[in-house]
């Protein structure tokens, strides 16, 4: 498939831009924005449609009015020179037209045809890239390199690691093995805690069963009755379509007995015209037999005449099995010696094993022992039990040491506490005094108020004889009252009753002076209330005389540091508890390993056993042990393997011999060698086999003459039998006859012809004939169908009656659910169920994606992979100068190693970003000449090689040069890549352009 020329009527900024003939190796040149990647994706949008606006590609519209599309002449190699026309039209992808060379015209389906139905996404995979390509390798992570090679070696793209690693994200969301976070883990924990629930609630609702149990009774009773009902109005059904088909079946009756009348006439259709033609056919075929009977006997005095060797012709199958097993017989010798060699190899390892061992070897019974990974699993575990409960004992060593010292360091915290404490009397005495130093300072505190008292009782004496006094004093009294009246309201209004009391107290206290001032103008009350406030102070100061001074400061002291000192001590007392609790778990705990080590050492030497091992491996030697007689087991396995092995290939060398010298004595001629032989028996059959092969073809065409003959013969006496048998079918001598017997055979088609059509009529109706039948037997239908109707009357009272009691039945039901959280549960147990099974199916969408990729690219690895890395390493070889010449598969990662000249291995994540690109690059190309060589589709290059140093550009563009059969247009803005090619090859692509280059 060659593209030849290039029409863009309008695409982008392209308007009637007219380009034609390309070469085989075609260069665009161009500045950036000249319009090279735009010619790119008119090509192919002219193959494989316009991109929807649903699409994230550019349409390309153009912006100036121009017509939207253009067209294409390619080079078909069976088609011929073919013109594809895609414009603007009702599809979104537009409109085609495909003009072939010998005139034939179509649209989308021929043009699918032509490109052998490869979509627009393959043919960029595989012929068409850009830069992009190469960035997506610098952008690929190192881990992830060899990965996104292996998925563009395989369809060109990195679709096959990207689909990996999403199947992979949305399984883990789901589900983990030993996760928590994941939704499926969550759901499985919370259906595991409500079935528990709710099988607790279910053995509390013995009731409910019961209720159910009745309810499906009821249920069951219900569809019996409903299936007697519909068995009642088919009966009933059948009896009223009985009453209008009636007269059909009557007249149907009469007509047969009719058409009994006429006895059994057998008349051919279009009788005499058969007779006519028959007639006409025989003369010819006389003749034709007369001439073919001599040719054969011509033909077979010539095959008389060749006679094959039969017996050595005999032997063909065996002849050739022979001369093709000798490259068989020469392996199988080579083979046989290998064979010893390894036997040898594998004898010496095995005395080795056994003197490390140093145990007697028996194979018998070393292939009887078991070294299963179960086996193999309970040692690993059985000694690594072993081994940290010994790491246990070392660490309970550690903290009953700790503990200890604990033990004792508190102890005798405990002991000085206990010393430096107060005596409980010392203690009391202290308080004593402490209580009688506060008495004192009360009533120092209440002879300074009566002081106070005094002094304002002078003062109030001394003030009351001015009037004017007076009238302050009232003024003050009234301010005092309005000032707790207003302390009062902000504390009602605030909600803060003390402050609320203390204004009532302080109003009422001061209204009872006024008053009392006003009511009480003598001075008795100041004379007696001094005389009362001296007794008062005399009695107060007799009673401090009477206590004893103490230092208040000193005992206050003492009384603190013994509160701290009882603080300290019962903290200790506390944490004492807790060693002691700590010390006797630690006993525990030697108990619990001292139990464990002897079941652990029970357990090794169990296993020596198996392994008949002595006990003094079983402690601390038995994985050493096991892997020993395992690999024992292993090479003796083997030695069996390859002896077997030997002794066949012994065997078939021996049969190979003798079938060349059985085959020998038929062609009675000498030899040496056994591949002399060979050559002898092969030259002999070849002239036998082209003696037999003349006598085939003699034979064949003989058999064309006597089968021609007998084709012959045998339509003669067909066209004599048919004659006869037109005259023998009606049992007649002459035509005259058979004319009259036609006449009452139409007769009778035309009362059949009537039958026919009551027969579909009748078949037309639900019923069948025997059940027709039947009806036609009874007397009164009328009588039958009222009966049946008061049958099914009876019927719908007893379901009604039935669906009364199934909804109280229910109703009961349905309060026991809604009363109990039995109901609640089994709703929320069935709601979880089916939420888990939906996650589940998605879960197991995403595992079967997931399987099916990875079998889809194990196929790809053993069928086509092998293909593509021979010629991805040759062209990898060009692009490095043969500096890297192998690239092996690493299928359990789907990765690459690439060995360089000097044999050493890199993985792809360690080439430099050049030479992973030319990797890349590599791919890419053998992908397109291997699983894709078929398809002569050209191969289109956008600027891929820009990171390119001058040599490595060099050696790429040398390496496309030697791809034939294949049409490559290369585009680029890069002035030096121009040098590489001739003028012919090159066409500039300038900002202006408009017309031809």
């Amino acid at each position: 498939m060659k593209i030849t020329e290039i029409h863009i009527y309008g695409f982008g900024k392209l308007n009637d831009l007219f380009i034609d003939n390309l070469q085989e190796f075609q260069v665009f040149f161009g500045e950036n924005e000249a319009g090279k990647s735009t010619i790119m994706a008119f090509i192919h949008s002219i193959l494989f449609g316009f991109p929807t606006k649903q699409q994230a590609e550019r349409r390309f519209e153009p912006k100036h009015g121009a017509s939207y599309g253009g067209k294409l002449m390619i080079d078909f190699p069976i088609h011929g020179r073919t013109v594809i026309e895609r414009v603007k039209g009702k599809a979104a992808t537009g409109d085609v037209i495909v003009f072939l060379e010998d005139g034939t015209k179509g649209g989308e389906a021929l043009l699918k045809e032509l490109l052998h139905r490869v979509d627009k996404n393959l043919f960029q995979s595989v012929f068409s890239f850009n830069i992009h390509g190469l960035q997506n390798v610098q952008q690929i992570k190192g881990e992830d390199l060899g990965k996104f090679l292996f998925s563009a070696g395989a369809i060109g793209t990195d679709r096959i690691l990207i689909a990996e690693q999403s199947l992979q994200k949305e399984l883990e969301d789901r589900f983990k093995p030993n996760g928590n976070k994941p939704l499926i883990n969550m759901k499985l924990k919370e259906m595991k805690q409500i079935h528990h629930d709710l099988k607790k609630a279910e053995r509390k609702n013995a009731e409910y069963w019961t209720r159910l149990q009745k309810k499906e009774m009821m249920e069951n009773q219900l569809k019996r009755l409903q299936s007697e009902r519909i068995e009642q109005e088919v009966e009933l059904k059948s009896l009223k379509e009985w009453e209008q088909i009636e007269p059909l079946y009557l007249q149907y009756k009469l007509l047969q007995e009719e058409a009994g009348i006429f006895e059994p006439v057998k008349f051919p259709v279009d009788g005499l015209a058969r007779l006519d033609r028959l007639e006409s056919a025989i003369d010819p075929l006389e003749a034709q037999k007369a001439s073919l009977a001599s040719r054969i006997q011509l033909l077979k005095a010539d095959i008389d005449q060749v006679h094959p060797h039969a017996e050595l012709l005999n032997k063909e199958n065996e002849i050739h099995s022979a001369v093709e097993s000798l490259p068989l017989w020469e392996k199988l010798k080579q083979e046989e010696e290998e064979l010893t060699f390894k036997l040898n190899s594998i004898e010496e390892e095995i005395v080795l094993l056994g003197e490390k061992l140093h145990l007697p070897i028996d194979e018998k019974s070393l292939i009887n022992l078991d070294t299963s990974v179960f086996m193999k699993d309970k040692i690993l575990k059985a000694a690594e039990k072993y081994r940290k409960l010994q790491d246990r004992k070392q660490d309970l060593d550690e903290r009953f040491e700790e503990e200890r010292q604990a033990l004792m360091a508190c102890e005798e915290g405990l002991a000085g506490l206990k010393r430096n404490t107060l005596q409980p009397e010392e203690r009391i005495e202290l308080q004593s005094q402490l209580s009688f130093a506060n008495e004192k300072k009360q009533l120092q505190q209440e002879l300074d108020d009566i002081f106070d008292r005094q002094e304002m009782l002078k003062k109030v004496q001394r003030t009351r004889s001015s009037g004017s006094k007076k009238k302050g004093e009232r003024i003050q009294f009234t301010l005092f009252t309005g000032l707790f009246i207003i302390l009062a309201s902000w504390g009602f209004w605030s909600g803060n009753w003390l402050i609320a009391l203390t204004g009532i107290c302080g109003m009422i206290f001061s209204i009872y002076t006024l008053m009392k001032r006003q009511t009480s103008r003598s001075d008795d009350f100041f004379d007696s209330e001094m005389l009362s406030l001296k007794e008062r102070e005399k009695s107060l100061r007799e009673k401090i005389n009477g206590l004893n001074p103490i230092n208040t400061a000193e005992t206050e002291t003492l009384l603190k540091k013994d509160d701290e000192l009882q603080l300290q001590m019962s903290q200790t007392q506390l944490q004492l508890k807790q060693i002691n609790e700590q010390y006797e778990k630690i006993i525990y705990f030697y108990e619990e390993w001292e139990a464990a080590s002897v079941n652990a050492e029970k357990v090794l030497i169990d296993l020596s056993h198996k392994l008949e091992l002595p006990d003094s491996l079983a402690l601390f030697h038995l994985v050493d042990a096991f892997n020993l007689i395992e690999r024992l087991k292993a090479l003796v396995k083997e030695k069996g393997y390859l002896i077997e092995r030997r002794d066949a290939a012994a065997n078939r060398i021996n049969e190979i011999v003798s079938a060349f010298e059985s085959l020998y004595l038929l062609i009675n001629e000498d030899s040496t060698t056994i591949q002399e032989c060979a050559y002898m028996l092969k030259k002999k059959l070849k002239e036998e086999m082209e003696k037999q092969i003349k006598q085939k073809e003699m034979n064949v065409k003989l058999l064309e003459l006597e089968e021609e003959w007998q084709s012959v013969n045998t339509l003669c006496d067909h066209y004599l039998e048919e004659r006869f048998k037109l005259l023998t079918l009606v049992n007649v001598d002459s035509i005259e006859a058979y004319r009259e017997l036609g006449n009452k055979f139409a007769k009778k088609e035309s009362i059949e012809e009537q039958l026919r059509t009551l027969h579909l009529k009748l078949k037309m109706a639900s019923l069948t004939f025997e059940e027709m039948e039947k009806l036609d037997s009874l007397n009164n239908i009328r009588a039958k169908a009222r009966e049946i109707q008061h049958h099914l009357a009876n019927i719908e009272e007893e379901i009604s009656l039935l669906q009364k009691q199934m909804a109280e039945n229910q109703y009961e039901i349905s309060l026991i659910e809604e009363g109990g959280i039995y109901a609640d549960l089994l709703h929320t147990y069935k709601l979880k169920k089916a939420e888990l099974e939906e996650h589940a199916k998605e879960w197991a969408t995403y595992a079967a994606a997931k399987n099916v990729l990875a079998r889809t690219v194990e196929r790809f690895q053993e069928e086509r992979l092998p293909k593509i890395l021979t010629k991805a390493e040759e062209y990898f070889s060009i692009l490095t100068n043969n500096k890297y010449c192998r690239i092996y598969l690493h299928k359990e990662v789907s990765n690459f190693h690439i060995e360089n000249n000097e044999g050493d291995l890199f993985e792809a994540k360690e080439l430099s970003q050049a030479t992973a690109e030319q990797l890349y690059l590599s791919f890419r190309l053998a992908l397109a000449e291997t699983v894709y060589g078929k398809y002569s589709f050209p191969i289109i290059i956008d600027d891929s090689f820009v990171n390119f140093d001058h040599h490595r550009t060099e050696k790429v563009i040398e390496l496309l040069k030697k791809i034939k059969g294949k049409q490559i247009l290369f585009f680029t803005c890069h002035q030096h890549h121009l040098k590489y090619f001739s003028a012919q090859q090159l066409i500039e692509v300038s900002k202006k352009t408009s017309t031809s280059a």
